[in-house]
This record gives C-alpha cells, structure tokens and sequence, in this order.
C-alpha cells in the first residue's frame, strides 16, 4: 500500500514517473509503454528503512554530501511537475531538482551549489543510477539475472564527455528497454556496475566510498547494473554559482 508508505511522485503526458518515499529515497521510476506494459527502470524499489541504491552525491574538497540517498539530511519536496531537495555543508548551499519534460521521456537531476564561504570551493557532482529496465515482477524475481542481460555501451562525445547507454536484452512485453544518461556541461567519469561503486572501498569507508574513489572509467557488465555519472570539477568563487544536469532519456 503505497499511500501508507507516504510515497509522493511526478508523471508526465509520455507515461514516465517517478515515486519517491518520505525520507526523500527514490522508490520507482518506471515508464508506462503506449501498448501496454510497464518498465522499471531502476532496478532495486527503494526501501523506508534502507533508502535505496540511487543517489545523488555532491562533494567539495575532500568532503562529500548525500543530495539524496539514506544518508541525506536535506529538505524535501515538490509538486505536480518537480520534486526537490535543499540543504548546506561546507559552506555551499545546495538544490536538487528533479524535473520531467512535459511530453518527452527525459528525465532531468539539476544540482546547483552556492559559495556561501569566504573562500573558493573545487566542486563536483554524482549520479548513481541502479538498472533494471524491466517488468517489476522480473525484475523481483532475481535482480542479478536481469542485471546480467543487461548490455552497456559508452559513447565518447566530443562536447559532454561519456555518454552512458544500457538495453535490456532480455525481451520484455515484445520489447527491449534501454536507457541513456550523461551530464551537462561535461561528465568526468564513469561506471557501468555497482560493484565499482558499492564494492570493499565504500564498505571500508563505511559507506562514504561510492562519493569517495574514483569512479573507474570502464565497463563491467555484471549482477548490479548502474549508470554512475560524475560531473567534471568547478572552482566556486565566493557568492558565485555553480550547476550540473545529469539527464536520462
């Protein structure tokens, strides 16, 4: 019962959605397909008690915040359209907000950070993304089988840097769902696979590794698909702004 869980959500005309729960975790995006059917495009429903696998994570120096994930302790909300999230830490107030296009199936995460210091402050911003790109009930019954049908390929674009694509090979409803994510200006790195992000770096930095390490750089194609995208570094002069959109189509 999802409405005793509190889940909130935005829809647009192209029958793309997003669910979110109280604590500002992502539950569900999923796409309702013209003919019949529905796509989750996320791979694992995201949890009151354990929030989920998707994030948004924003780091300053060496510092890094959950934007969204279990770990946030930001302000949440939205309306018909956008949902929001609002907060500060080292100086820099920050928004998240998530937008859909009223007609299209895009999907926007604009993250923009303020200089509130007196002093410059080197930036960046991360997308973590979990794959499911299938029926719930599939993708339910065992998240790593579906994961491991799941093909990647990486597109170098000369004015964005990597572009992330992931198609569902295992046929859903007469189907194959895929999905496509990058970031705006510019991504700097990237990861196909949650054990790059999720793996013994992040359990030793007691869960702080996934906004941490480096984000690879490299395709693996196994039991936890993700689309991991990092923004290319900004220097934040003080009272000055910086903002990144990652997109997913």
């Amino acid at each position: 019962d999802l409405a005793r869980l509190g889940v909130r959500g935005v829809r647009n005309e192209a029958g793309l959605g997003v669910r979110a729960l109280p604590n500002g975790c992502i539950f569900a995006i999923e796409h309702d397909r013209p003919g019949g059917g529905r796509v989750m495009i996320n791979q694992v429903l995201g949890s009151p008690l354990d929030g989920g696998l998707h994030r948004v994570l924003l780091r300053a120096g060496v510092e890094t915040r959950e934007v969204i994930g279990p770990r946030s302790e930001a302000r949440f909300g939205g309306d018909e359209r956008r949902l929001r999230w609002e907060g500060s830490f080292r100086g820099l107030r920050y928004r998240c907000t998530l937008w859909l296009h009223p007609t299209e199936r895009v999907l926007l995460w604009r993250v923009a950070a303020t200089n509130e210091s007196g002093e410059a402050v080197d930036a960046d911003a991360t997308l973590l993304q979990d794959l499911g790109l299938g029926g719930r009930g599939f993708l339910m019954n065992n998240e790593a089988y579906a994961s491991q049908y799941i093909d990647h390929f990486i597109a170098d674009d000369a004015e964005v840097g990597p572009v992330l694509m992931a198609r569902q090979n295992l046929e859903q409803s007469g189907q194959h769902p895929w999905i496509m994510h990058g970031c705006v200006p510019r991504a700097a790195g990237y990861a196909t696979d949650g054990l790059q992000v999720y793996g013994p770096a992040h359990r030793r930095a007691d869960g702080t590794g996934a906004a941490t390490v480096a984000l690879p750089g490299e395709r693996l194609q196994h039991e936890m698909a993700m689309a991991a995208v990092r923004s290319a570094a900004a220097r934040i002069e003080p009272g000055a702004t910086a903002a990144w959109t990652f997109f997913a189509v």
